[in-house]
This record gives structure tokens, sequence and C-alpha cells, in this order.
């Protein structure tokens, strides 16, 4: 029986509607599941979270190579399969509720005293305040392994000239990479957009000591505020400064009076947030 027809049974004997605004859209594809388990270089050791096992299809080849597996699923549909499911997953805890009603402590407790990782077919509606909040807040994952929608991705690994806020939080906390990526083809019901397996690892706190990490994301998210507009005018117009003061700070920094924030390295951001106290 192929991976499109388990689906399809279990989604009929559960009696499940695939919910599109909560991106149920299942993996029916043997590799790429290979590849997300692949990319978490999982061993007898590993902890993981998995966020959003559904059907189990992930789970049951995450558990098989980990030392520790905890699920959390929001949606209670799925409950009486995963159940059905665990009685042959002994390294497996299944929660139900909503992961980020959970703290990042309450979370590490569950695996203390090892650290963990997360893998997770990610609903693509929650994928900007999923990063934010498990990067920038402690104690963080040591890794994270998830499918998301490939223009998330892409902005996670963007180059200055491209660079988001998202993209900045990113490469603040962690190195990210798109490890694969995945087409249409390969859910059930079919998306309408493109999909990537995305890496981030080197997962750590705020590193700059003598830089305040308060400051460093306000002057950012004022910065990227108004993405047409040139930073000088953003942090201007957001901090009630006039605009000498911005580009005095700018100069010294050795930026551009016309830059943008998109046009900014991590290292520019750590020279301008030195500059601007």
């Amino acid at each position: 029986m192929t991976l499109l027809e388990q689906v399809k049974q279990l989604v009929k004997s559960g009696k499940i509607s695939p919910n599109k605004l909560r991106g149920q859209n299942f993996c029916i594809d043997e590799k790429v599941l290979e590849q997300m388990v692949a990319a978490g270089e999982l061993n007898k050791n590993s902890c993981v979270l998995e966020i959003g096992p559904g059907l189990g299809f992930l789970t049951e080849r995450i558990q098989a190579l980990s030392g520790q597996v905890i699920t959390v699923e929001v949606e209670q549909n799925f409950k009486k399969i995963l159940e059905i499911k665990k009685a042959f997953w002994p390294k497996v805890d299944l929660r139900f509720g909503d992961v980020l009603q959970f703290s990042n402590q309450e979370i590490a407790n569950w695996f203390k005293p090892q650290p963990y990782q997360i893998i997770t077919n990610l609903p693509y509606g929650i994928s900007g305040i999923f990063f934010r909040r498990f990067l920038a807040v402690t104690p963080q994952p040591t890794s994270i392994t998830a499918m998301i929608q490939a223009e998330v991705g892409e902005r996670l690994c963007a180059i200055p000239g491209n660079l988001s806020l998202l993209g900045l939080q990113a490469q603040v906390y962690s190195k990210p990479q798109i490890v694969a990526r995945v087409e249409p083809s390969s859910f059930w019901p079919r998306p309408a957009v493109q999909s990537v397996i995305v890496k981030l690892t080197n997962i750590h706190p705020w590193l700059e000591a003598k830089i305040s990490e308060k400051r460093f994301w306000q002057l950012a998210k004022i910065g990227f505020a108004a993405k047409r507009k040139t930073l000088a005018n953003n942090l201007a117009a957001g901090l009630h400064l006039d605009r000498l003061t911005v580009e005095q700070w700018l100069k010294q920094a050795n930026l551009s009076l016309l830059v943008r924030a998109q046009e900014l390295s991590v290292a520019d951001w750590v020279k301008l947030t030195r500059y601007s106290i």
C-alpha cells in the first residue's frame, strides 16, 4: 500500500476532513520523510520534539532512530489514530494542545536534563511566530528541522539585499540552510505553493555582550517598518529623532545614508546599534 493510500485510508476511517486553514497537507512522499529524518542526524541518544505529528508517518520514522520523542498535536481529530499507533512506539510521549501555549522552559523540562531538537512539518500559518519564539527565547532547542513554505525558507536564508526581519532573527540566533526543495505533488491534498526543508543549526542565545539585545531589536523592528523607505527615514520617524542624528550613526557604522534595512548584514546591525547609544 502506498503512502497516499495509507493516508487516505486513515483520513476516511477517522472521518477527518483536511483543514486548509491549518495547513493540513499530508506528506505522501517517502523520500521527503526520509530527507527530514536524515537532516535531523538522529541517534539513540537524540531527544526530539515533533510539532504537529498529524497521522504519525514522520513520527514513526523519528522514533525508530531516536531515544525520546515528544509530540504536540493541536488537532483533537488525530488523537484516536495517534493513540492506536502509540502502542507500537514505546519511546513516544503524545501530548495534545497548542505548542505555542507552552513556555520554552516547560518544553525543556520535558526532556531535562538532556537537550532536545525540533523536527516538524510545520503548519504554514504559524511559521513566523514559531521561529521568533524558539530562536529568540531561552532555553532553545539545539537545532530545528522544519518543512515550511518555500517563501519563508528563502527569507530565513536570505543574504543582505533581500534580508527581512525574520531572516535577521534566524541569522542572529542560528545558522539556517535549505536542505531540500519539495514539490506540491509530495502532498495530499496538493498545496498551491512549493515547500522546502530547512535546518537551523548552532542555535544560541544573544552573543554580543557589549551590545544591548533590546536596543538591537528596537532598531531592527523600526528599520524594517517601511521597506521602501530608507533606514535613516524609518529610524528618525520611529525614534522621534532628527535625521541628522541618525545620519551620524550611519556614518560611524560606515553605512550609506541611503541604505535600506534589507541591505544590512547582521554585522552591520551590530555596528549600528553600537553607535546609536
